[in-house]
């Protein structure tokens, strides 16, 4: 017979080879950031099979967004600019991780140089954290109201609902309002958004737009083969509602939870 014992509660006899879900629930103000020991998974909740006496270590970090500047994401150390528009702080610069096992992931045509500047083009299904066959299937049972997807732990991919509510706070000509002012672009950056031209690759592989074109995507889904995204261009002041491939690689912002 073996034993598990959380902090604080009493010791639970287990059967040798019994699988046991052990989740990590994070305090106010605070964010769960990954496990040591057992396990090193980023998900708060991980199965152990108690084969053996087995040590798991939660790791925590307080949440420091208000009033800060910056975000480092702990799993690669790449540091993002962040910026609170209304009640809602969203990262201000393109998500750039190169997500483990998965090659859907790309730098804007294969260039590292792309990379640095405008972060990496995504697929639907990549960005979500799931499986790849969701491109081309409803997968809205699998999607939460807050969901994750490849954004850093306190982060989550944008529905289409929350960037609804960035547009109508910006509104009028939220586009130019939250376009970069970077030579290459054609915005005023009145609120710190920074947003840059990125493009998009195609399903194809081939590479398009970067310069003059900004696609994101939403975490909500528009039936089997399509999500919604928003844009925006070089040639109107507009951020425009897409119903996108989701095959196609788009870039990726994160907003907190």
């Amino acid at each position: 017979m073996l034993v598990d014992n959380i902090e604080y509660a009493a010791a639970i006899t287990r059967n040798r080879g019994v699988q046991v879900a052990v989740t990590a629930v994070a305090a106010t103000d605070y964010v769960f950031t990954g496990w040591s020991g057992a396990s090193t998974s980023t998900n708060a909740t991980v199965t152990l099979t108690m084969n053996s006496d087995l040590t798991l270590t939660a790791t925590f970090e307080k949440k420091s967004i208000a009033g800060t500047d910056t975000f480092t994401d702990t799993r690669d150390g790449k540091t993002y600019r962040t910026v609170k528009i209304g009640t809602q702080t969203w990262m201000a610069q393109n998500l750039n991780y190169d997500v483990p096992g998965v090659d859907t992931d790309v730098c804007y045509n294969n260039s590292p140089d792309s990379c640095a500047k405008y972060g990496r083009l995504y697929d639907w299904a990549t960005v979500m954290g799931l499986p790849s066959s969701c491109n081309n299937s409803s997968c809205a049972s699998e999607v939460q109201s807050k969901h994750q997807g490849i954004c850093p732990n306190g982060w989550h991919i944008p529905s289409r609902a929350e960037w609804d509510t960035l547009v109508r706070y910006v509104d009028p000509n939220a586009g130019t309002k939250l376009k970069s002012s970077s030579p290459d672009w054609n915005g005023t950056d009145d609120y710190g958004f920074s947003a840059l031209p990125g493009g998009n690759r195609f399903t194809a592989g081939s590479f398009g737009s970067a310069g003059s074109a900004g696609l994101w995507w939403s975490a909500t889904e528009n039936g089997s083969g399509y999500a919604y995204g928003r844009s925006m261009y070089s040639n109107n002041g507009d951020v425009v509602e897409g119903n996108c491939v989701k095959s196609y690689g788009f870039s990726a912002l994160c907003v907190w939870d």
